[in-house]
């Protein structure tokens, strides 16, 4: 393998079959662009070291990431470079088997803010406070974007986080994703699903343009739920359960929720161009509109 030291940044971009071994503490931002092939295919391409472990295949239309296993660092700004985990096809789909990220910083940096006491003596004090860095992630193709597993580890210390799950020409499908307590955002082109769970105590954003917002299994969010479509319908066959409040909202196009929607400390919002059906149940503690 091709051995390589970074401590900051590592933008990794290979036009092909790779083999890298990170030494030493490795990098605290990961920036991974890797495209599918002009003519061919690969597999069991690697990146490892520093408790990360990468495994792709890639041909022609799409690449498939067997493994992402992260399971330390990030977790501390580098000369000022906040942490963040990124992985974009540009000109294909990725299928996605098991993604794992680490919490992110738990710790933080003691700084200190001024408090002037006031006239007449102008007594100066420091007061303490903890700073954190964000370790931000986003997982993105131009076409479809599979994900099967995703998990953000967690702990009793874990903080709110930002995960964000994209397609910019085709549709996003999550089977299941645990994001601790991560603001998490899902978008796409034409149509996003939630097979199986989506489970955060953050807010969750589902928005498609075209082809609709379909939740198959359960969503939890302990913040807000909204799910969002330009021209298109949202179907909630499953379940949704967010303790913020969720909007529901099909601007050319109809909502159907054969299953349930429950808002626990919030209202619920729903809104059709076309129209409402609703034969489960949606229950809010503020009102339903």
């Amino acid at each position: 393998p091709l051995k390589v030291a970074v401590e900051r940044k590592f933008d990794f971009q290979p036009n092909g079959p790779f083999s890298v071994e990170l030494q030493g503490v490795g990098p605290n931002r990961l920036d991974m662009t890797i495209g599918a092939l002009n003519a061919g295919s690969y597999i069991g391409s690697t990146l490892t070291g520093a408790g990360i472990n990468v495994n792709a295949d890639a041909d022609t239309s799409k690449v498939t990431l067997n493994t992402m296993s992260i399971t330390s660092g990030f977790d501390a700004k580098v000369y000022q470079s906040t942490p963040s985990i990124s992985l974009y096809v540009p000109n294909g789909a990725l299928e996605a088997s098991s993604i794992l990220i680490p919490q992110g910083d738990v710790t933080g940096v003691t700084r200190h803010y001024q408090v002037n006491s006031g006239y007449p003596y102008y007594n100066i004090t420091y007061v303490p406070y903890q700073e954190y860095a964000t370790l931000n992630a986003s997982f993105s193709a131009a076409n479809n974007l599979t994900v099967t597993n995703f998990t953000r580890a967690s702990s009793a210390q874990s903080r709110p986080q930002n995960t964000d799950f994209s397609s910019y020409n085709g549709s996003v499908l999550l089977t299941t994703a645990n994001a601790n307590k991560d603001y998490v955002s899902v978008s796409a082109e034409t149509g996003v699903t939630i097979a199986t769970s989506l489970t955060t105590q953050g807010s969750i954003d589902l928005y498609t343009n075209n082809g609709g917002v379909t939740i198959e299994g359960a969503v939890n969010a302990g913040g807000y739920l909204s799910a969002s479509v330009d021209s298109g319908d949202v179907s909630i066959p499953g379940s949704v359960t967010a303790n913020g409040g969720a909007n529901i909202y099909a601007y050319s196009g109809n909502v159907s929720v054969p299953g349930t929607v429950t808002s626990n400390n919030g209202s619920t919002s729903i809104y059709a161009s076309g129209g409402v059906a609703i034969a489960g149940s949606v229950a809010s503690q503020y009102g339903v509109n």
